[in-house]
């Protein structure tokens, strides 16, 4: 009896999952280490002075090949896509049922929240559909633990807008908490170390979150993008 207590009292003090897990945004390592993920993407900090997108230095793919031709191609748009997905990074693995449905993925119960955020427009607080899909294990091209977040078919971004997507607090561990990175966990007490005209736009879209669909203290993680014409 007494060992079985003992045991119980173990596993409400230290947890039975071990330790939590953060989600992943560091722009010193994306600026240091050209990691691919080490910040959400798209994200305009992947963005370089002359507006190109350093896609080839992320990806190790076959010399001369279709697909290096493909990336060098888009590598020099200075915006993102109207229907590419978006991903982001965590340490551990996420409850896959804390997933949104499509259908569910527009409410405030949502755990992911993809959000127009273009200041002076009329699409401003208006959210889309997704389709979320978690890579628990490295793929060629993907860091293990992985999720993709795809707007749903028939639900294109505007061009020339700014969108975000937001991990609220709703999305939950296998069994471990995710917590929030430093970089978020700044923005939200006020705090940022980019250049005035980035951190403008993390306030705002943050202001947007609050506006339409909860506390900014909800927010686990996030990332910011601008898309263009195509």
């Amino acid at each position: 009896m007494k060992k079985t207590l003992f045991s119980i009292f173990l596993i409400a003090f230290f947890g039975c999952g071990g330790e939590n897990f953060f989600a992943v945004f560091n722009p010193d390592e994306l600026k240091g280490t050209n990691r691919f993920l080490s910040v959400p993407f798209p994200n305009s900090l992947y963005l370089k002075e002359d507006g190109s997108i350093p896609l080839l230095s992320y990806f190790d793919v076959p010399k001369s090949s279709i697909l290096e031709d493909y990336l060098r191609v888009i590598s020099k748009a200075n915006w993102f896509g109207l229907n590419s997905a978006v991903y982001f990074g965590f340490e551990g693995e996420i409850l896959l049922s804390s997933l949104p449905e499509p259908e569910l993925s527009t409410t405030k119960d949502s755990s992911i929240i993809f959000l127009n955020v273009e200041r002076n427009s009329p699409e401003r607080g208006k959210a889309l559909p997704v389709l979320t899909r978690f890579f628990p294990h490295r793929t060629k091209y993907l860091p293990e633990n992985t999720l993709a977040v795809l707007p749903f078919p028939g639900f294109p971004l505007k061009e020339n807008a700014t969108y975000a997507v937001f991990i609220t607090s709703k999305l939950k561990g296998n069994g471990k908490i995710i917590k929030r990175p430093k970089f978020i966990e700044d923005l939200i007490s006020g705090k940022c170390t980019l250049r005035p005209d980035e951190c403008e736009e993390y306030f705002e879209a943050i202001e947007a979150f609050e506006e339409f669909y909860g506390k900014k203290e909800d927010i686990l993680n996030m990332t910011v993008f601008r898309t263009g014409k195509q």
